[in-house]
Protein backbone atom coordinates (compact mmCIF):
# COMPACT_ATOMS: atom_id res chain seq x y z
CA UNK A 1 0.00 0.00 0.00
CA UNK A 2 1.44 3.56 -0.92
CA UNK A 3 1.06 5.70 2.00
CA UNK A 4 -1.72 7.26 0.54
CA UNK A 5 -3.70 4.85 0.95
CA UNK A 6 -2.72 3.29 3.87
CA UNK A 7 -3.46 6.94 5.47
CA UNK A 8 -6.49 6.26 3.96
CA UNK A 9 -7.49 2.93 5.35
CA UNK A 10 -6.62 3.86 8.43
CA UNK A 11 -8.84 6.70 8.88
CA UNK A 12 -11.73 4.34 7.63
CA UNK A 13 -10.68 1.86 10.64
CA UNK A 14 -11.40 4.63 12.80
CA UNK A 15 -14.28 5.96 11.64
CA UNK A 16 -15.81 2.26 12.28
CA UNK A 17 -14.46 1.98 15.43
CA UNK A 18 -16.09 5.09 16.79
CA UNK A 19 -18.96 4.22 16.12
CA UNK A 20 -18.99 1.75 19.15
CA UNK A 21 -17.72 -1.60 19.75
CA UNK A 22 -17.32 -3.85 16.43
CA UNK A 23 -16.44 -8.07 15.64
CA UNK A 24 -13.51 -8.52 13.31
CA UNK A 25 -15.75 -10.20 10.96
CA UNK A 26 -17.84 -7.33 10.74
CA UNK A 27 -14.66 -4.93 10.45
CA UNK A 28 -12.85 -6.94 7.75
CA UNK A 29 -16.42 -6.61 5.82
CA UNK A 30 -16.62 -2.79 5.80
CA UNK A 31 -13.34 -2.60 5.14
CA UNK A 32 -13.55 -4.65 2.05
CA UNK A 33 -16.08 -1.98 0.90
CA UNK A 34 -14.30 0.84 1.78
CA UNK A 35 -11.52 0.04 -0.22
CA UNK A 36 -13.65 -0.76 -2.93
CA UNK A 37 -15.49 2.37 -3.14
CA UNK A 38 -11.99 4.25 -3.27
CA UNK A 39 -10.76 2.43 -6.37
CA UNK A 40 -8.29 0.30 -4.17
CA UNK A 41 -7.03 -3.29 -4.32
CA UNK A 42 -8.12 -5.28 -1.45
CA UNK A 43 -5.62 -7.91 -0.66
CA UNK A 44 -5.31 -9.33 2.40
CA UNK A 45 -7.57 -7.13 4.56
CA UNK A 46 -7.23 -8.88 7.46
CA UNK A 47 -3.48 -8.22 7.22
CA UNK A 48 -4.33 -4.92 6.89
CA UNK A 49 -6.30 -4.52 9.92
CA UNK A 50 -4.14 -6.03 11.88
CA UNK A 51 -1.14 -4.41 10.52
CA UNK A 52 -3.28 -0.83 11.12
CA UNK A 53 -3.99 -1.91 14.48
CA UNK A 54 -0.54 -2.04 15.91
CA UNK A 55 0.16 1.18 14.51
CA UNK A 56 -2.82 2.94 16.05
CA UNK A 57 -1.65 1.31 19.29
CA UNK A 58 2.31 2.34 19.32
CA UNK A 59 0.71 6.24 18.44
CA UNK A 60 -1.80 5.49 21.83
CA UNK A 61 -4.77 4.55 20.49
CA UNK A 62 -6.06 2.19 23.50
CA UNK A 63 -8.34 -0.29 21.52
CA UNK A 64 -9.53 -3.50 23.69
CA UNK A 65 -9.60 -6.94 21.71
CA UNK A 66 -9.50 -10.28 22.60
CA UNK A 67 -10.90 -13.83 20.92
CA UNK A 68 -14.57 -13.92 20.37
CA UNK A 69 -14.77 -9.93 21.24
CA UNK A 70 -15.54 -7.07 19.23
CA UNK A 71 -12.76 -4.19 19.17
CA UNK A 72 -13.63 -1.49 21.55
CA UNK A 73 -12.04 1.84 20.64
CA UNK A 74 -11.23 3.30 25.00
CA UNK A 75 -9.30 6.08 24.25
CA UNK A 76 -8.24 8.10 21.42
CA UNK A 77 -5.42 10.53 21.25
CA UNK A 78 -6.30 11.79 17.84
CA UNK A 79 -5.00 15.60 17.47
CA UNK A 80 -8.11 17.51 17.35
CA UNK A 81 -7.28 20.76 15.30
CA UNK A 82 -9.95 23.64 17.30
CA UNK A 83 -10.55 27.33 16.97
CA UNK A 84 -10.26 29.23 19.78
CA UNK A 85 -14.02 29.69 19.67
CA UNK A 86 -14.37 25.63 19.16
CA UNK A 87 -12.16 25.80 22.10
CA UNK A 88 -14.16 28.08 24.24
CA UNK A 89 -17.27 26.38 23.73
CA UNK A 90 -15.69 22.69 24.73
CA UNK A 91 -14.83 24.69 28.10
CA UNK A 92 -18.25 26.17 28.43
CA UNK A 93 -20.00 22.89 27.55
CA UNK A 94 -17.26 21.21 30.45
CA UNK A 95 -18.04 24.03 33.25
CA UNK A 96 -22.20 23.01 32.28
CA UNK A 97 -22.23 19.36 32.54
CA UNK A 98 -19.98 19.42 35.79
CA UNK A 99 -22.74 21.84 37.69
CA UNK A 100 -25.20 19.39 36.17
CA UNK A 101 -23.82 16.85 38.23
CA UNK A 102 -22.04 15.21 34.85
CA UNK A 103 -18.17 14.88 36.20
CA UNK A 104 -17.49 12.03 33.82
CA UNK A 105 -19.20 13.61 30.73
CA UNK A 106 -17.30 16.64 31.32
CA UNK A 107 -14.32 15.04 31.86
CA UNK A 108 -14.45 13.11 28.74
CA UNK A 109 -14.48 16.92 26.88
CA UNK A 110 -11.96 18.16 28.89
CA UNK A 111 -9.78 15.68 27.33
CA UNK A 112 -10.18 16.84 23.61
CA UNK A 113 -8.74 20.13 25.43
CA UNK A 114 -4.66 19.93 26.37
CA UNK A 115 -4.34 21.05 30.07
CA UNK A 116 -1.67 24.09 28.26
CA UNK A 117 -4.04 24.74 26.02
CA UNK A 118 -7.17 25.49 27.88
CA UNK A 119 -9.06 29.17 26.58
CA UNK A 120 -9.05 31.47 29.01
CA UNK A 121 -12.67 32.41 29.47
CA UNK A 122 -14.93 33.75 32.43
CA UNK A 123 -16.07 31.22 34.57
CA UNK A 124 -19.84 30.56 33.96
CA UNK A 125 -22.19 29.23 37.11
CA UNK A 126 -24.72 27.87 36.91
CA UNK A 127 -27.89 27.76 39.17
CA UNK A 128 -28.29 23.83 39.08
CA UNK A 129 -27.64 21.87 42.90
CA UNK A 130 -28.03 18.33 41.29
CA UNK A 131 -29.00 16.25 43.88
CA UNK A 132 -26.36 13.36 42.91
CA UNK A 133 -23.37 12.91 40.75
CA UNK A 134 -24.96 11.37 37.61
CA UNK A 135 -21.61 9.91 36.39
CA UNK A 136 -21.45 7.37 39.16
CA UNK A 137 -21.57 3.51 37.99
CA UNK A 138 -24.97 2.82 39.24
CA UNK A 139 -26.44 5.63 37.82
CA UNK A 140 -24.70 5.52 34.40
CA UNK A 141 -25.95 2.49 33.85
CA UNK A 142 -29.36 3.47 34.98
CA UNK A 143 -29.35 5.95 32.20
CA UNK A 144 -27.66 3.86 29.46
CA UNK A 145 -30.77 1.53 29.99
CA UNK A 146 -33.09 4.51 30.27
CA UNK A 147 -31.85 5.47 26.28
CA UNK A 148 -31.92 2.35 25.10
CA UNK A 149 -35.26 1.69 26.16
CA UNK A 150 -36.42 5.15 24.78
CA UNK A 151 -34.62 4.77 21.55
CA UNK A 152 -36.20 0.94 20.96
CA UNK A 153 -39.88 3.11 21.32
CA UNK A 154 -41.18 -0.42 23.31
CA UNK A 155 -42.79 -0.42 26.66
CA UNK A 156 -40.92 -1.33 29.81
CA UNK A 157 -41.10 -1.71 33.65
CA UNK A 158 -38.97 0.33 36.02
CA UNK A 159 -38.33 -0.18 40.16
CA UNK A 160 -39.05 3.17 41.66
CA UNK A 161 -38.69 4.22 45.03
CA UNK A 162 -40.69 7.30 46.19
CA UNK A 163 -39.61 9.80 48.71
CA UNK A 164 -41.02 8.26 51.38
CA UNK A 165 -38.95 4.97 50.68
CA UNK A 166 -41.57 2.98 49.26
CA UNK A 167 -41.14 1.06 46.34
CA UNK A 168 -42.95 0.18 43.22
CA UNK A 169 -42.82 -1.36 39.80
CA UNK A 170 -44.40 1.10 37.00
CA UNK A 171 -45.14 -0.18 33.16
CA UNK A 172 -44.22 2.79 30.82
CA UNK A 173 -45.36 3.84 27.39
CA UNK A 174 -44.25 7.02 25.89
CA UNK A 175 -41.19 8.61 27.91
CA UNK A 176 -38.56 11.03 27.76
CA UNK A 177 -35.13 12.33 29.75
CA UNK A 178 -35.78 15.97 31.04
CA UNK A 179 -34.01 17.84 33.05
CA UNK A 180 -35.88 20.52 35.23
CA UNK A 181 -34.88 22.70 38.30
CA UNK A 182 -31.24 20.80 38.50
CA UNK A 183 -32.43 17.09 38.57
CA UNK A 184 -32.43 14.52 36.09
CA UNK A 185 -36.39 12.84 35.32
CA UNK A 186 -37.61 10.28 32.87
CA UNK A 187 -40.82 11.80 32.28
CA UNK A 188 -43.21 8.82 31.17
CA UNK A 189 -46.79 8.13 30.21
CA UNK A 190 -48.20 5.47 32.33
CA UNK A 191 -51.43 3.91 30.70
CA UNK A 192 -52.23 2.34 34.22
CA UNK A 193 -51.31 5.12 37.12
CA UNK A 194 -51.95 3.86 40.93
CA UNK A 195 -55.35 5.08 42.16
CA UNK A 196 -53.61 7.39 44.79
CA UNK A 197 -51.94 9.40 42.33
CA UNK A 198 -54.82 10.38 40.55
CA UNK A 199 -57.49 14.01 41.27
CA UNK A 200 -60.32 12.81 43.54
CA UNK A 201 -61.92 16.30 43.17
CA UNK A 202 -62.33 16.10 39.56
CA UNK A 203 -62.73 13.60 36.13
CA UNK A 204 -59.62 11.93 35.42
CA UNK A 205 -57.75 13.38 31.87
CA UNK A 206 -55.56 11.94 29.72
CA UNK A 207 -52.73 14.43 30.82
CA UNK A 208 -52.98 13.12 34.57
CA UNK A 209 -51.47 9.58 32.99
CA UNK A 210 -48.06 11.82 32.47
CA UNK A 211 -45.70 11.13 35.41
CA UNK A 212 -41.70 12.68 36.42
CA UNK A 213 -39.67 9.80 37.85
CA UNK A 214 -36.66 11.45 39.37
CA UNK A 215 -33.53 9.20 37.62
CA UNK A 216 -31.70 9.10 40.63
CA UNK A 217 -34.61 6.94 42.61
CA UNK A 218 -34.83 4.43 39.36
CA UNK A 219 -34.04 1.20 40.76
CA UNK A 220 -33.83 -0.94 38.16
CA UNK A 221 -35.13 -0.94 34.88
CA UNK A 222 -36.36 -4.11 32.74
CA UNK A 223 -35.59 -5.15 29.58
CA UNK A 224 -38.11 -4.24 26.92
CA UNK A 225 -41.51 -5.76 26.82
CA UNK A 226 -41.06 -6.25 22.80
CA UNK A 227 -44.79 -4.25 22.61
CA UNK A 228 -44.13 -0.68 20.84
CA UNK A 229 -45.78 2.30 22.50
CA UNK A 230 -49.29 2.88 22.54
CA UNK A 231 -49.21 6.84 22.54
CA UNK A 232 -46.52 8.81 20.06
CA UNK A 233 -47.39 11.62 22.40
CA UNK A 234 -48.11 13.14 25.79
CA UNK A 235 -51.27 14.53 27.16
CA UNK A 236 -51.79 18.01 27.61
CA UNK A 237 -53.84 20.46 29.14
CA UNK A 238 -54.77 23.79 28.21
CA UNK A 239 -54.08 26.80 30.76
CA UNK A 240 -55.03 30.33 30.22
CA UNK A 241 -53.42 32.93 32.78
CA UNK A 242 -52.82 36.64 32.82
CA UNK A 243 -49.83 38.79 33.29
CA UNK A 244 -49.57 42.05 34.10
CA UNK A 245 -47.91 44.90 35.68
CA UNK A 246 -44.24 44.96 35.31
CA UNK A 247 -44.66 41.36 33.03
CA UNK A 248 -47.87 42.75 30.63
CA UNK A 249 -44.49 42.91 27.97
CA UNK A 250 -44.11 39.10 28.13
CA UNK A 251 -42.91 37.86 25.29
CA UNK A 252 -43.58 33.80 24.74
CA UNK A 253 -40.05 31.98 24.83
CA UNK A 254 -41.67 28.43 24.86
CA UNK A 255 -42.94 26.99 21.94
CA UNK A 256 -46.05 26.08 24.04
CA UNK A 257 -47.50 29.18 24.49
CA UNK A 258 -49.40 31.68 22.43
CA UNK A 259 -50.86 35.46 23.40
CA UNK A 260 -54.18 35.33 22.99
CA UNK A 261 -55.04 39.24 24.04
CA UNK A 262 -52.46 42.08 24.58
CA UNK A 263 -53.51 45.01 26.16
CA UNK A 264 -50.54 47.42 26.26
CA UNK A 265 -52.80 50.39 27.98
CA UNK A 266 -53.40 48.44 30.90
CA UNK A 267 -50.15 46.30 30.82
CA UNK A 268 -52.49 42.92 30.92
CA UNK A 269 -51.01 39.94 28.11
CA UNK A 270 -52.86 36.92 28.09
CA UNK A 271 -51.42 33.82 27.36
CA UNK A 272 -52.60 30.15 26.54
CA UNK A 273 -49.78 27.49 27.22
CA UNK A 274 -50.67 23.90 26.55
CA UNK A 275 -48.84 21.96 29.41
CA UNK A 276 -47.90 18.07 30.03
CA UNK A 277 -47.22 18.69 34.03
CA UNK A 278 -49.60 20.70 36.37
CA UNK A 279 -47.41 20.77 38.91
CA UNK A 280 -44.17 22.07 37.25
CA UNK A 281 -46.24 25.01 35.82
CA UNK A 282 -47.42 25.95 39.28
CA UNK A 283 -43.66 25.73 40.35
CA UNK A 284 -43.18 28.26 37.21
CA UNK A 285 -46.03 31.32 37.82
CA UNK A 286 -44.97 31.24 41.44
CA UNK A 287 -42.25 32.91 40.63
CA UNK A 288 -44.66 35.56 39.12
CA UNK A 289 -45.93 36.42 42.40
CA UNK A 290 -49.07 39.02 42.34
CA UNK A 291 -48.00 39.56 38.71
CA UNK A 292 -50.13 36.69 37.31
CA UNK A 293 -53.58 34.98 37.76
CA UNK A 294 -54.88 31.77 36.34
CA UNK A 295 -57.92 32.32 34.16
CA UNK A 296 -58.76 28.76 32.85
CA UNK A 297 -59.54 25.76 33.49
CA UNK A 298 -61.95 26.84 36.64
CA UNK A 299 -60.52 23.58 39.07
CA UNK A 300 -56.84 24.59 38.60
CA UNK A 301 -57.94 28.31 39.50
CA UNK A 302 -59.48 27.07 42.60
CA UNK A 303 -57.08 24.86 43.46
CA UNK A 304 -54.37 27.26 42.71
CA UNK A 305 -56.67 30.00 44.96
CA UNK A 306 -56.80 27.71 48.51
CA UNK A 307 -52.86 26.77 47.57
CA UNK A 308 -52.48 30.88 47.99
CA UNK A 309 -55.17 30.74 51.38
CA UNK A 310 -53.41 27.75 52.90
CA UNK A 311 -49.98 30.10 52.04
CA UNK A 312 -51.64 33.23 53.61
CA UNK A 313 -52.64 31.18 57.22
CA UNK A 314 -49.30 30.10 57.56
CA UNK A 315 -48.22 33.62 57.78
CA UNK A 316 -51.05 34.43 60.17
CA UNK A 317 -50.37 31.83 62.50
CA UNK A 318 -47.77 33.47 65.25
CA UNK A 319 -44.29 31.98 65.27
CA UNK A 320 -43.47 30.78 68.87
Amino acid sequence: MTPDSQLSFILQLLKHLCHGPISREELITKLSLDLDEMGQAGGDVKQKLDRSLKKLRSCGFEIESAPHHPYHLKQSNFPLLLTSKQRGAIATATQLLQQLGFAQEAAELQLLLKSNDEPDIASLEADFSPPVDYSQPQLATILDQLRDRIAQQQRFIIRYQGSSGYQRNYDLDHCELRLHQGALYLFALVPTPPQWTLPKDRPIQFFDRNQPFRVDRILKVFPSSGDSWTYSSFGTLKIRYQLQGPLGTYQPRRPQETVIERHPDRKIVIIEAEEDHVFWFLQRIMRYREHCQILYPDWLRLQHQQTIQKMLDNYKTSVD
